[in-house]
């Protein structure tokens, strides 16, 4: 074992050390070894049952690399103004302030946070999933010796929670799963995909018709790594990704159910946590998406019993009879939810999976992020005296300049302009179309520059679909 490894392993197994560790790195950390000992920590406060702590050091784990970013990004502007100016001490400060801004930016203080989440809508869910490296892949990621050129699969941290004072929280580790692909992990497929796509938009000498077909190998080589993501590795844990049901009747069935069940285990002389309850809905919210084996697996694993226990045995047979009206829940209205997702996961088509058809997915780069739009949106309907977290950014969502609107009938779109992603493009062509027009926009073409330049000039709303982002489009970065 090297000295590198030997001072890791101990610096992670050893609590105090851990915290002193963390001390002296926090001051300027360095980016992934800093990152790695915050979810250390946070690992050992959620098995201490410190989940609001846990997920304050989960959050500022996340965003370790954001501020890095964001500091040489600074950093870089800052030498190119220095390199045309002869004062340099001015230009020390200048650094020093918005190095120090940026930390205040990219960190809670641990007494604030989470309360402000409490101040989001109550219909919105936050799925905040952090990555976690075993082995030597672990060492790499933290500088030591150069990263991997293919990733295995990471531990994950998946956390949960909505807005709103009565919003629940509940955390789910999930451990690397047993065995692998063929080509190895998800995320190698995944590169190994793109890589093969690329090479055909690039080098293709083929008809027409050899081109289709190997798009829609790649189309359903897609397909199955999705189908993996969700039901191999996700497994019943997906259920966390499911967004909260809109509809009141809809509700209203879920709690019922939810109440059906805990009277159950109730004449069983089973008590529940309130933890296991929360499970428990989510695990009926989510009945319909999960296989029979997956359901099973989800209420073993929640109320910590074996297969042959007398209460899952009544628990899976009163499902059955309840099949029917679960089966409702499958094409049911849901709220939006917000995915946060560490740096090499993120690649995963996450939005793609099956079960989220029904509920609207965005991400954002950070919960800072998050908490930053929040502030802008309700500081100017500040009421006087009461405390700033208690209001709602959906009581008022217009920006402080009332000067600015957006016109939604003012569009512009680029729907699939390297004509490799098919089943996007007859998706959503007909409704891009019924909404602003044949003569909106374009699909399966690249426009022209002037087209671009135009549209951004005089439109309000440019929208661009595309796999390879603007690589198709040379000029756009310029423009």
């Amino acid at each position: 074992m090297s000295a590198s490894t030997f001072y890791l392993k101990n610096v992670l197994e050893s609590k105090n050390i851990l915290d002193k560790t963390i001390v002296m790195n926090q001051s300027f950390p360095c980016s992934p070894f800093y990152s790695v000992l915050l979810k250390k920590k946070a690992e050992n406060l959620f098995h201490e049952n410190e989940n609001h702590k846990g997920f304050a050091h989960l959050v500022d784990a996340h965003c370790v690399a954001i501020r890095h970013a964001a500091v040489n990004a600074h950093r870089d502007r800052a030498k190119k103004k220095l390199s045309k100016s002869k004062t340099t001490t001015q230009g020390g400060i200048e650094d020093s302030k918005t190095t120090c801004q940026l930390d205040q930016c990219f960190q809670f203080t641990k007494a604030d946070f989470p309360t402000w989440l409490y101040s989001l809508p109550p219909e919105w869910t936050v799925v905040h999933i952090s990555e976690m490296w075993q082995g030597h892949e672990s060492l790499k990621m933290q500088g030591f010796g150069p990263p991997p050129l293919v990733y295995s699969l990471p531990k994950l941290i998946i956390a949960r929670f909505h807005g709103g004072k009565n919003g629940s929280f509940i955390t789910k580790f999930i451990d690397q799963p047993a065995g692998g692909l063929s080509n190895g992990s998800l995320l190698a497929e995944l590169n190994t995909i793109l890589e093969n796509n690329r090479i055909v938009n690039r080098d293709f000498r083929g008809n027409r018709a050899q081109y289709w077909k190997l798009k829609q190998e790649h189309h359903d080589q897609l397909k199955v790594l999705v189908d993996s993501l969700e039901n191999w590795w996700l497994d019943f844990c997906k259920c966390l990704l499911l967004g909260e049901l809109c509809d009141a009747a809809d509700v209203l069935l879920l709690n019922r159910v939810t109440s059906s069940v805990i009277d159950l285990m109730k004449k069983m002389k089973r008590n529940v946590t309130v933890d296991e309850e929360t499970w428990i809905k989510l695990l009926i919210s989510c009945h319909s998406y999960l296989s029979r084996q997956q359901f099973v697996r989800g209420l073993l694993k929640i109320l910590n019993t074996v297969v042959r226990n007398p209460l899952i045995t009544e628990l899976v047979g009163y499902f059955k009879t309840l099949q029917p009206e679960l089966e409702k829940l499958k094409n049911a209205k849901r709220n939006p939810v917000i995915l946060v997702l560490d740096k090499v996961i993120q690649q995963l088509p996450w939005e793609s999976i099956t079960m989220l058809s029904t509920t609207p997915v965005s991400r954002i780069p950070s919960l800072h992020f998050l908490n930053s739009l929040t502030l802008k949106h309700t500081l100017h309907r500040f009421v006087q005296n009461a405390p700033r977290n208690t209001i709602s950014p959906r009581t008022n969502l217009k920006l402080p300049s009332i000067g600015v609107e957006v016109n939604p009938n003012l569009a512009y779109y680029v729907l699939n302009p390297g004509q490799d992603l098919p089943g996007v493009q007859l998706r959503l062509q007909p409704i891009l179309e019924k909404i602003w027009g044949k003569h909106c926009g374009l699909s399966g073409s690249i426009p022209v520059e002037q087209q671009i330049k135009q549209s951004l000039i005089e439109r309000d709303i440019f929208l661009y679909t595309n796999f390879l982002s603007f690589s198709l489009i040379p000029y756009f970065n310029p423009l």
